[in-house]
């Protein structure tokens, strides 16, 4: 056979001799994984006849400039007698090998169908499986869906390489995919970056990283060493977890030092459309003109199925809404019919206007409790501007309960990061500046926006407090009181 020398960076050697199957690859820009792992694809082909490979990533549109390149370009640079062997086709994308002994597949695995992969085929066992930009893909279920349906088209020994650059927000999926398999002990998690491959970059590149170091150097953790930083362009960069999030037990120590109390509730709705979640996002005022947010409720048709408005409000919100109005002593109407005398604390709803049929049922099943609004929406500029002046004057503080309870399923799922935290620590805008980027969640923060544009956009709720604060109630803050 003849003798073919492939030059990589030494970086890649771990890769090269472990016998995992899995790994995982997590790198700033300029690290050269994508060329590398095509060389490294290229290989394995050569040495593994009538075993084929498939590449993938989340546009499809996208590969022909990037991986499909990479692999004509290493092909190229071989000896003839072994490029000669290649046939390399663009409708659709593959590379064939002579005498049907090995093809490599490109295919994109992102948008909102995620079943577009349960009809994979392959003409022999895949030997080597390169998932590119990872961190591209929405959400960890298309990458699942992918997996689930080319495991089962495996060969021996099979090679699975998980490219991907992290995303500056530390609780993006993709960051948090990272952290949980460099805790897998079936996977090999090799970060490597620009000073890994300094032979390979030319002078021009070298200038720019430099400068960048130099000049932004968060920007350079994260774009060229692959270090989550907190996020650029971030819609909400003024919130904190350490700032504005407050534990269960916390709030209890809070009401036993101080004067705080709910005095009512503001619930945003942000209602299901096609495949997206309900959620009711409850704000519970304070005398200090401060907020809590409040026990979630938070359907998602994915986990749970799809629910009809009537039923989910009858059924499910109706049990959420009664027990929240118990934990803050708002006063519920089995309460007050027990004792006439009870307070009444005031409740507003506060739903998405596109939600037509849950507005309607909101209102038929709590108007006696509750007043009922579709909310009146400005620009995604002014409603963002209402919250973060409320961030910004330490008016929100959300309450972490460790996970949520699914009224659906009737159990707590817990979770590591509060579901309306990680979407407000996670929100960027798109590349146009003009909306939210798609590929982040943002069912919760969008119920809790609408709460927060109703109560604190509205001025005259401003004489709400100040007519509390004249009648003698202190005006502590919930971070002062925990400081003491």
């Amino acid at each position: 056979m003849e003798q073919v020398e492939i030059k990589m960076p030494k970086c890649w050697q771990r890769i090269i001799e472990s016998d995992k199957n899995w790994i995982l690859i997590p790198t700033g820009r300029v690290s050269g994984k994508t060329k590398n792992s095509c060389l490294l694809a290229t290989i394995l082909m050569l040495e593994n006849p009538y075993f084929d490979i498939v590449i993938t990533r989340a546009s499809y549109g996208s590969m022909q400039d990037s991986s499909y390149a990479e692999f004509e370009e290493a092909v190229n640079d071989l000896p003839e007698s072994i490029s000669s062997q290649f046939t390399f086709y663009k409708s659709p994308l593959r590379i064939e090998r002579v005498n049907n002994s090995g093809t490599i597949y490109f295919m994109g695995i992102g948008g909102a169908n995620k079943d577009r992969t349960k009809g994979l085929k392959t003409r022999h066992k895949i030997k080597v499986v390169i998932v590119e930009e990872t961190q591209e893909l929405k959400d960890k279920e298309s990458y699942d869906q992918f997996m689930a349906s080319v495991r089962r088209l495996f060969g021996d020994d099979v090679k699975v390489i998980v490219l991907g650059n992290p995303p500056a927000i530390k609780v993006h999926w993709f960051n948090i995919f990272v952290n949980q398999k460099e805790q897998d002990k079936d996977w090999l998690v090799v970060r490597m970056s620009w000073l890994d491959i300094l032979d390979f970059l030319n002078d021009y590149d070298i200038k720019e990283i430099l400068k960048t170091k130099m000049l932004e150097p968060q920007r350079y953790e994260w774009l060229y060493m692959g270090v989550p930083t907190g996020g650029f362009g971030l819609v909400y960069p003024m919130f904190s977890s350490r700032e504005n999030v407050i534990t269960i037990q916390e709030w209890e120590i809070i009401k036993a030092k101080s004067n705080l109390r709910p005095v009512g509730m503001v619930v945003g709705v942000d209602g299901a459309v096609n495949r997206d979640c309900s959620v009711c996002t409850p704000l519970i005022l304070l005398n200090n003109g401060q907020c809590l947010v409040g026990d979630i409720f938070y359907h998602n048709p994915s986990e749970n199925g799809v629910i009809g408005s009537h039923q989910l409000v009858q059924n499910y919100i109706s049990k959420w809404f009664e027990q929240v109005q118990l934990r803050f002593h708002l006063g519920t109407l089995k309460e007050q019919q027990m004792n006439p005398r009870t307070q009444m604390l005031p409740i507003w709803f506060v739903i998405d206007s596109a939600a037509t049929d849950l507005i309607q049922e909101i209102k038929f099943f709590f108007s006696n409790r509750a007043s009922v609004y579709p909310i009146k929406k400005g620009t995604i500029y002014e409603m963002v501007g209402v919250c973060q002046s409320a961030l910004m004057n330490d008016n929100i503080v959300v309450v972490d309960y460790g996970g949520y309870y699914n009224y659906i399923q009737n159990k707590f799922i817990p979770t590591s990061v509060n579901i309306l935290v990680e979407q407000l620590e996670s929100l960027i805008w798109n590349e146009q500046q003009t909306k939210y980027d798609p590929s982040i969640p943002n069912d919760v923060s969008d119920a809790w926006t609408y709460g927060v544009n109703f109560w604190y956009g509205n001025q005259e709720n401003i004489q709400y407090f100040n007519i509390l604060k004249i009648n003698n109630i202190q005006n502590q803050l919930i971070s002062d009181i925990l400081k003491t």
